[in-house]
C-alpha cells in the first residue's frame, strides 16, 4: 500500500478548502446578484444629503459634464444658494456641494477628493459665518463620521474594498447584509416590497432637486435650531483657541489647493437675524471680530470676498437665526448671480 507524503495530504486538503471558499463565494455572488435590484442600497457617507448630492456628482461626471461654480459649506449655504435658479440668471452652470455640519475640517476632504474631481469647477465660493469660528463649540462628530463613512475610509484595505465593490454585487452589498438594522428591509426587498428608508425618501422628494438645490417651499420657522445656537453654540465663545486655530489651517489648506489648481476662491459673508448675533457674548463686538478675522484670511490667501448688495433684516427672510428661507434664498442667489454676472467666472 502507498503512503502518501504528509506534504501532498497538506497540499491536497489546502486545495479542497481554497475550491470550496471559491465556490461558496461564487455562489454567494451569484445569490446577491440575482436579488440586487430588491436589496437596500448601501451608505456610502453618513448622511442622506451627501449621499444625494455625490449621486448627482457621479452622474455629472459620467456625462461628461462640468460645473463651472461650486457651491461649499455647511447648512447655512445648503439652504441659501439656488444653483439651477443661479444658471438661470446667468448661464453659468453651477452645483450646490454644501451639507449640515460641514466644517472646515470636513470640506477639506470633501471639496478636494470628492466635489473638485468630478465636477472641475472654475471658482468654489464659500459660506462664511461667526459660528465657523468659535473654538469654544462642542464637536458635532460631524468630521470622525465622515471619515469612517464607507466612501472615505483611508488604507489600502479600504481602496482594496472599494475597488472589489466596482466588480462584485457582494462585497458592494456588504455593509447591508452585515448589518442586522436592514435585516427588516432585506426581508421586505426580497418580498418585493419598497425598501427605502424615510430619511432618503424625505431628503430625495422633498427637500433637494438637481445640482444639489435644496427645496425650502415647504419650510417653516423651527425652534430646534435656535434653542441649539443659544444652549449649545454660543454657551462658550473663543476664536483664537487651537481648535479655531485648525480650522483656520484646514481652511487654509485647501484654499491654497483649489488656488494651486487655478480654482478661483470666493468668500462670502452669510446673512443672519440681529437674534443671532446678539447670542455672542458681547454681541455686536464679537460677531464683527470673527468677520475681521475670515476678512484678513482672504487677503492673506488671495480669496476674493463677495459683498451682498441686498437688505437681510427682514425674519421673513429666514427659516430660523442663520438659516434663510425660501423668499431669503431667492435674494441670496439673486446677489450672487449679479456679481458673477457683472465680473464673470
Amino acid at each position: 500500500m502507498t503512503t502518501q507524503a504528509p506534504g501532498f495530504i497538506r497540499r491536497h486538503r489546502l486545495l479542497i478548502v481554497t475550491v470550496c471558499i471559491i465556490a461558496l463565494f461564487l455562489l454567494a455572488e451569484g445569490a446577491v446578484r440575482i436579488v440586487a435590484d430588491r436589496l437596500p442600497q448601501p451608505e456610502h457617507f453618513h448622511d442622506p444629503a451627501v449621499e444625494i448630492k455625490f449621486e448627482q456628482m457621479e452622474e455629472i461626471h459620467a456625462e461628461g459634464e462640468t460645473r463651472e461654480v461650486v457651491f461649499a459649506g455647511s447648512s447655512m449655504m445648503n439652504n441659501a444658494a439656488n444653483p439651477n435658479q443661479f444658471t438661470e440668471l446667468t448661464g453659468i452652470t453651477s452645483f450646490n456641494s454644501a451639507f449640515p455640519a460641514a466644517n472646515p475640517f470636513v470640506t477639506e476632504r470633501w471639496v478636494i477628493e470628492e466635489v473638485v474631481p468630478r465636477l472641475r469647477p472654475k471658482a468654489v465660493v464659500y459660506d462664511v459665518t461667526s459660528l465657523g469660528l468659535n473654538g469654544a463649540v462642542p464637536d458635532s462628530n460631524s468630521f470622525p463620521n465622515y471619515n469612517k463613512s464607507w466612501q472615505m475610509r483611508r488604507g489600502w484595505l479600504a481602496d482594496l474594498e472599494r475597488w472589489a465593490a466596482d466588480h462584485s454585487d457582494l462585497v458592494y452589498f456588504r455593509p447591508v447584509l452585515q448589518n442586522p438594522a436592514e435585516y427588516g428591509d432585506i426581508v421586505r426587498g426580497l418580498k418585493g416590497e419598497d425598501t427605502t428608508s424615510a430619511d432618503d425618501l424625505f431628503a430625495r422628494n422633498r427637500r433637494y432637486g438637481d445640482n444639489g438645490a435644496k427645496n425650502l417651499i415647504v419650510e417653516q420657522l423651527t425652534q430646534d435650531n435656535n434653542q441649539w445656537l443659544a444652549q449649545t453654540a454660543f454657551k462658550a465663545w473663543d476664536i483664537d483657541n487651537a481648535e479655531s486655530r485648525a480650522g483656520l489651517d484646514a481652511l487654509a489648506r485647501q484654499v491654497d489647493e483649489l488656488e494651486a489648481m487655478g480654482i478661483d476662491v470666493f468668500f462670502v459673508e452669510m446673512p443672519v437675524q440681529q437674534g443671532f448675533i446678539e447670542l455672542h457674548p458681547r454681541g455686536i463686538v464679537d460677531y464683527d471680530e470673527a468677520m475681521a478675522v475670515f476678512e484678513d484670511f482672504a487677503a492673506d490667501h488671495g480669496v476674493t470676498w463677495i459683498d451682498l448688495p441686498s437688505d437681510y433684516s427682514s425674519p421673513e427672510l429666514f427659516h430660523d437665526l442663520n438659516h434663510l428661507a425660501q423668499p431669503g434664498a431667492d435674494q441670496f442667489t439673486h446677489d450672487l448671480a449679479g456679481y458673477f454676472e457683472t465680473h464673470g467666472v
